[in-house]
């Protein structure tokens, strides 16, 4: 018979109306759940693939008015090989060029996520598989312009169950809603407990071994198939 395999939340069986089994997306096979510190000394920021301007100028913006208010942390800033020279730019013009790092992409992804203390990242589905497992604190930032909204939904399926923040593009003075929410995980005095409910709740939706558990299912199915007098 039919089946679908799918992520924590997803519709699938109203979508294809057959079993489901919530095995998660199959994802690199180095990722594991990160350490928490006490301090946030490091933030993560990933636009996707190609980076994201608008995510760019925000974060460095945001990352100005936490300065200023006595944060002294850095940020690593994903940009996109296109966005590279101007993020720079922008780098320069708020006077945060010393407390951020900026890379075209990152490769490996793992030890990024093991090297940082907190993210802020778009919301496309691989994004979150990957950043459940290693359950570090994170902002979505939902890619506005996607196929029915759904890196939203994904979003607010996880801000929902306590597992993450949403800080939605749309709206004006997006780098002041940004601040807003990362002031009390970064510098508030319970920041620390915050951030460890918010890592609990996200290492839930976490499915590491994905990829081996969909390909054994499979397996399992066939070899049904083709024992006598049984069904799949």
């Amino acid at each position: 018979g039919r089946r679908a395999f799918c992520a924590p939340g997803a519709d699938a069986l109203q979508v294809f109306k057959c079993e489901v089994k919530d095995l998660g997306n199959p994802v690199r096979r180095d990722l594991h759940e990160a350490t928490l510190r006490p301090e946030v000394k490091k933030i993560l920021v990933l636009g996707g693939s190609q980076g994201a301007l608008f995510l760019c100028r925000g974060a460095l913006e945001a990352l100005a008015a936490l300065k200023s208010e006595g944060y002294r942390g850095t940020l690593t800033l994903q940009t996109g090989d296109k966005n590279y020279a101007q993020a720079a730019e922008w780098q320069r013009e708020l006077e945060v060029d010393n407390s951020s790092e900026l890379v075209p992409f990152i490769n490996k992804v793992s030890q990024a996520l093991d090297d940082h203390d907190f993210v802020i990242a778009r919301a496309g589905a691989m994004t979150i598989a990957e950043l459940a497992i290693a359950g570090l604190p994170t902002i979505f930032v939902p890619f506005p312009f996607a196929a029915d909204d759904h890196q939203k939904v994904n979003a607010k399926l996880l801000e929902a169950s306590g597992a993450s923040i949403v800080v939605e593009e749309k709206g004006d003075n997006f780098a002041h809603r940004l601040a807003e929410q990362l002031r009390p995980l970064c510098l508030g005095p319970n920041s620390f407990a915050k951030r460890q409910e918010l890592s609990r709740q996200f290492l839930k939706w976490g499915r590491p071994k994905a990829g081996p558990n969909i390909a054994a299912d499979i397996l399992k199915s066939l070899k049904e198939l083709q024992t006598p007098g049984t069904k799949a």
